[in-house]
């Protein structure tokens, strides 16, 4: 048997049109797409998809936030004056508080996207150093 002392570089496969593709490139140049095959990262901590629970959790936060605020716009109809100026802040409060927590959830899963697709690309060029050294 002769013995293959070739080894074949490894390279990013695009998902969308299967375009082989360099570790430096941040997308496919022939369609624009940022997944690649082969190189998947799988979440040593967890096995859930973080960044669908982020965006799902912000969206949650967010509509409990609007809710809150509605219930609490709704009891700005007591006697006194001052009441209904803690009702109305309560509500504010509540609104601006769940902007800012969906918002943060928004980032974080986005900056959890950005870190896998960059440690895609570090093991992608990882492998392939690796490979061509042996």
């Amino acid at each position: 048997m002769a013995e293959n002392n070739n080894i074949p570089t490894r390279a990013l496969y695009c998902e969308q049109c299967r375009t082989a593709i360099g570790p430096e490139m941040d997308q496919c140049p022939r369609c624009g797409g940022t997944n690649f095959t082969g190189y998947d990262i799988e979440n040593p901590y967890s096995t859930l998809p973080m960044q669908r629970l982020l965006k799902v959790c912000g969206h949650i936060v967010w509509l409990l936030g609007v809710v809150c605020a509605l219930a609490l716009f709704w009891q700005t109809n007591h006697k006194e004056q001052a009441v209904n100026y803690l009702f109305l802040f309560g509500g504010l409060a509540s609104l601006f508080g769940s902007l800012v927590a969906s918002v943060c959830m928004f980032a974080l899963g986005e900056l959890l996207r950005r870190v896998i697709r960059v440690q895609r690309k570090l093991r992608a060029f990882v492998e392939e150093y690796a490979g061509a050294e042996m």
